[in-house]
């Protein structure tokens, strides 16, 4: 009998699967600007000093390949709360080291589900792997509208009204800064009001962590949790270290449980370490050790962070540089959004005829919704991208 034959057909990975097609295009000239990675002057997804320098004292150090603790190293989760809470007493945390964040907002997922959770909202435009990990953990997944394609702004007036209609035993879902895909990230204020609503109306707030550092620095870019930990009792934030320490393929993430009165931090401990070993027992070492053994060292974590600075001020310049050349190009959109969007993406305004033919005519690569990854753009393939966008709007082909 051929069980395999019961698989339904279903659709790739709508960032993944770009990629896949990307690597088959025989266009020697071909840009990707899909996938969410930081790439250098060269195009080449960047190293870091500090990683390598970390990596050399690891080596020195001769530690062998054991088995972690199922919810990782108290080394690393000492030094990862630090960096996104540092001014909490640590014994308001639970953390556990998860193979990257998508595990990590899995973990929330199952947690939230044993909790009586049964409903999450996220916003309609979001990381496309957010409905399918909370699908799978057993939640009901909503939308809520978060993004004016047209005016380039926050729904916000919508985002309040959402969350006031949201029923109880719910959760919602956040990104902490550098909004995926839209680049567009509330302010204080209207954080402060999206908390109070959220304080209010008694949901459990998720808030997703993946660009620390990226948006307007790394203690500015935690800002919302900070505002949530005023206000709230408890709260998960899901993160990943693959940006900011550029540890992509590392897979180093963790989930951070607050809870004001700790009370509940060691039950929740243990429902967690049974679930992870449920799954994938334990978490990877090695990229945690590395960024266990930057935030150890004082001289490592500076180098660390002005590097991470550089990074951010050049995505900036790029913004900057990308928006002048489309503008010099005559193209009837407005692309002035770009310079005011956070982090590594934006969304271009394009319509989907245009991306189709950016791809096939001209082996320029984003995705269907029109998100670009600035951090993919240089100078050496800047004018090739604005020219064709240029080319597919214009039908000057």
């Amino acid at each position: 009998m051929n069980y395999f034959q019961s698989f339904q057909e279903v659709k790739p990975d709508p960032i993944l699967g770009l990629a896949a097609k990307y690597k088959k295009d025989p266009n020697p000239n071909k840009i990707n600007l899909t996938i969410g990675v930081y790439k250098s002057e060269e195009a080449q997804i960047a190293l870091f000093r500090s990683v390598h320098e970390a990596e050399k004292l690891i080596w020195d150090e001769k530690l062998n390949k054991g088995y972690p603790p199922i919810d990782g190293t108290a080394e690393f989760k000492e030094e990862l709360i630090k960096l996104v809470a540092p001014e909490q007493d640590a014994k308001h945390f639970y953390i556990a080291h998860t193979v990257g964040a998508t595990s990590a907002l899995r973990l929330s997922g199952e947690l939230m589900k044993q909790m009586g959770i049964e409903n999450i909202f996220f916003s309609d435009l979001t990381w496309p792997n957010h409905p399918h990990v909370f699908k799978n953990a057993g939640l009901k997944t909503f939308t809520f509208p978060y993004y004016n394609a047209s005016s380039h702004e926050l729904e916000i007036e919508a985002i309040y009204k959402a969350l006031n209609d949201i029923p109880e035993k719910s959760a919602v879902l956040f990104q902490m800064s550098c909004h995926n895909p839209t680049g567009m990230d509330p302010n204080k204020e209207q954080w402060t009001q999206i908390i109070q609503i959220i304080k209010d109306k008694n949901i459990f707030p998720i808030i997703d962590c993946a660009y620390q550092g990226f948006g307007q620095g790394l203690q500015e870019d935690v800002l919302a949790f900070k505002l949530l930990m005023e206000q709230v009792d408890q709260a998960i934030v899901c993160y990943s270290c693959a940006k900011n320490f550029g540890l992509y393929g590392e897979r180093v993430g963790a989930l951070i449980a607050f809870d004001k009165s700790k009370k509940s931090l060691e039950n929740l401990g243990q429902n967690a370490r049974v679930t992870i070993r449920g799954n994938y027992s334990t978490p990877p070492i090695h990229g945690a050790r590395i960024v266990k053994t930057i935030l150890q060292s004082q001289e490592l974590s500076q180098v660390w962070s002005e590097e991470l600075t550089k990074m951010r001020l050049r995505v900036k310049e790029l913004r900057q540089d990308f928006l002048k050349s489309l503008e010099q190009k005559n193209i009837p959109i407005d692309f002035k959004h770009i310079i005011k969007d956070q982090g590594l993406f934006s969304l271009l305004a394009l319509p989907k005829d245009a991306i189709l033919k950016l791809r096939e005519e001209f082996g320029v690569y984003i995705l269907d919704n029109g998100r670009i990854n600035i951090a993919g753009l240089c100078q050496k393939n800047m004018e090739a991208v604005t020219s064709s966008i240029q080319k597919v709007i214009n039908h000057n082909v």
